[in-house]
């Protein structure tokens, strides 16, 4: 079901789920598929204002309302934009909570998660990594890659620090996972906007194509061109909110249930039908996720990010009266390579074949092919 061809089919034969946003009804007239609402025609289609503004937030602050009260909660947060918004959003909500950061101490995540957390008084704790007497690192991709795909069901390319638990602990953690929505789908596309959306579609979610059986993936070509009912950036957005947000990335963190209940305000049914709403362009330069962090923390919203801006200030400020303001959101970045090490972007010498097999295959036998090559 988290597999290469993200869509509606499953691995049983003539089984698959039931579309987005629809409802399965069996009765004694028998079995029926119905839309929930007009929620996918409604993509896109509102510009927000003050008022629709003060909703998101009332409704991102409704969507932590399912943890637990009186939980000892754990949340990861770094210098990027949707952690910090999610713990934002838990502490608005009247929950209290400890912060965590992995990496090293010179690593800017870690730094400016530390700065957040003592910023708001909050408990922070900083998980580095292990380091050899010779100071270097011994990392093993292959048992990484095992633990990965063991603990996700075959989910390889997804999280560093997922693993195999088979004993439920009960901690409650939150997370920033899945923000996609907010950001308008795939930030790397957003800008993307070709003459044929459908060819485009297929070139950029089927790119791997001369790699399997002729012919295998002919079904999913025509369900990727399907997809496009109006340009190729309605169609990312919804590939990124059912295929990457519903069912890959929560397919991967799944893995995370077997040990702790782990909750994400970004997956939230009623937020995200809020969220898909707004006009693409604000959501693609990241205005409204600058918003709903400006309303909840105006402090927090003006510290920096960690390699990147805002969208909508990338190159410049909004006002000339912004410009000292916006001097000092300047990124941070990782000044060594040990500080910004990161198993995800790990790239080894001579070992390219490997890394590019770990991000691209789901499949085990995949994996063990091209090890043996």
């Amino acid at each position: 079901m988290n597999g290469y061809f993200a869509d509606e089919h499953t691995l049983f034969k003539g089984v698959k789920v039931v579309p987005p946003n629809s409802e399965l009804v069996i009765d004694s007239e028998g079995l029926e598929i119905h839309d929930i609402d007009n929620s996918l025609n409604e993509i896109s289609t509102v510009k927000p204002n003050s008022e629709y503004n003060n909703k998101l937030k009332q409704d991102y602050i409704e969507a932590f309302k399912a943890v637990p009260k009186k939980s000892k909660i754990n949340i990861g947060v770094t210098g990027g934009k949707d952690s910090r918004l999610a713990l934002l959003g838990l502490l608005e909500a009247g929950y209290n909570a400890d912060t965590n950061t992995r990496g090293f101490l010179d690593n800017p995540d870690v730094q400016m998660g530390e700065l957040i957390a003592n910023k708001l008084g909050l408990k922070h704790r900083i998980t580095e990594p292990k380091i050899t007497d010779a100071k270097g690192m011994t990392v093993n991709l292959e048992r990484k890659a095992l633990n990965a795909m063991i603990a996700t069901s075959g989910q390889v390319y997804g999280y560093e620090n997922i693993n195999h638990q088979s004993i439920y602990k009960g901690n409650v953690g939150v997370t920033g996972v899945a923000a996609l929505s907010l950001k308008g789908g795939y930030s790397n596309l957003n800008n993307v906007n070709p003459a044929n959306p459908k060819v485009e579609m297929v070139k950029r979610f089927l790119p791997l194509d001369n790699l399997l059986l002729e012919g295998s993936s002919k079904e999913y070509q025509i369900f990727l061109e399907n997809l496009v009912t109006s340009d190729f950036q309605n169609a990312q957005y919804k590939h990124a909110l059912f295929y990457r947000n519903g069912r890959w990335t929560s397919g991967t963190r799944l893995a995370k249930s077997y040990s702790s209940d782990i909750y994400s305000p970004y997956y939230d049914n009623h937020f995200s039908k809020s969220i898909i709403k707004v006009k693409k362009s604000y959501l693609d330069n990241g205005f409204i996720q600058y918003t709903l962090t400006k309303k909840l923390n105006e402090e927090i919203s003006k510290l920096p990010l960690v390699e990147s801006r805002w969208g909508f200030e990338k190159d410049q400020p909004t006002k000339p009266e912004n410009y000292y303001s916006w001097l000092n959101r300047e990124p941070l970045y990782s000044l060594t390579k040990m500080a910004s090490y990161n198993w995800r972007n790990l790239t080894l010498e001579g070992n390219n074949m490997f890394v590019i097999v770990l991000k691209k295959y789901c499949c085990l036998t995949h994996l063990i092919k091209y090890i043996k090559l």
